[in-house]
């Protein structure tokens, strides 16, 4: 099946909160407290303005999908933005504190434990298969690459709380951090580490965004592992969590959502230049992945990555 990749951020250079600011009613059974009053409810999720037109496509990706989701409900809602810049441990924070309500990110234990997680992989998995973004100069010395070790040379520079900081680490990687993604080009820029591993939908709009011609997607080599990313929503609004879960179970259910991810323009962008199938695959265990991830429902993932993650310790 790898054959059919060949046919199809956290990047916070500016981020964004969606706030569901009206709730006028509740599906999925829910009733209102009272009768007379509307309930309210604020949904909050980062957008991560990431290609050169402008358009904050990643993160219309996951907005798209809550609106896919409400559709399957008699809810109606209202949307506004507030554009701010803050780590995804911040984020959580809001989230966890009812200051927001909802966020998108890789799933990692405290994320689950601290709010609602809606285990339905946003990207059918596909933000595990991550391309390293290189120096331009560099590719020759990432064509030798042979086996695991040869890989674990390059020192490697991440977010200081993404998920896969640790399971880097963890697989033997030396591993440099920064707060944010603007950070870490400069930083690869400046040559403080060799490769800049993002998931395979991220990189291509980030260079364009930087428009320089130091920096490129290498060329050669793929690193995988299981780390879904789920919408995860105040633990102060269950309402909200039950009506975006319930609507995006429907919307599996009908092909809505496959329809929709197989449509979206970054994701399409992404499978279509990636080449996945020709390059060489490095797949690493995820030993922080929650016991509850539903690797079993073969309709939540991308049926192509099976192959390419490493489940063996589970």
């Amino acid at each position: 099946m790898l054959n059919r990749l060949g046919s199809h951020n956290a990047n916070v250079f500016k981020a964004a909160k969606l706030v569901i600011t009206a709730i006028t009613a509740l599906a999925c059974g829910l009733q209102p407290a009272a009768a007379h009053a509307a309930p309210q409810a604020c949904l909050h999720f980062n957008i991560h303005k990431s290609c050169g037109s402008g358009k904050v496509r990643g993160n219309e990706y996951t907005e798209g999908l809550v609106k896919l989701a409400f559709s399957y409900s008699d809810a109606t809602y209202s949307l506004s933005k507030d554009y701010l810049t803050c780590s995804q441990k911040r984020e959580a924070q809001l989230v966890e504190q009812d200051k927001s309500s909802l966020l998108w990110a890789a799933t990692k234990p405290e994320l689950e434990v601290n709010l609602i997680p809606i285990r339905i992989p946003i990207y059918k998995g596909l933000l595990g298969v991550r391309l390293a973004v290189i120096r331009k100069q560099d590719q020759p010395h990432f064509l030798h690459v042979n086996n695991l070790d040869d890989l674990k040379r390059f020192t490697v520079g991440q977010g200081s709380d993404w998920s896969d900081t640790l399971i880097l680490k963890d697989a033997g990687f030396s591993v440099i951090t920064a707060s944010d993604i603007h950070k870490l080009y400069n930083m690869l820029e400046a040559k403080r580490f060799d490769m800049l591993p993002r998931g395979v939908m991220e990189p291509w709009g980030e260079l364009r965004e930087l428009n320089g011609d130091t920096l490129a997607i290498e060329q050669s080599l793929v690193i995988a592992y299981p780390m879904p990313a789920y919408l995860f929503v105040s633990p102060h609004q269950p309402e909200l969590a039950a009506i975006i879960e319930a609507g995006l179970n429907q919307a599996i259910a009908d092909g809505s959502f496959d329809n929709y991810f197989f449509n979206d323009e970054l994701v399409k962008e992404a499978l279509n230049k990636a080449k996945l199938e020709n390059r060489k695959l490095f797949s690493l265990p995820n030993p922080y992945l929650p016991e509850a991830t539903p690797l079993n429902n073969k309709s939540l993932w991308l049926d192509v990555l099976t192959p390419l993650l490493d489940l063996s310790y589970l």
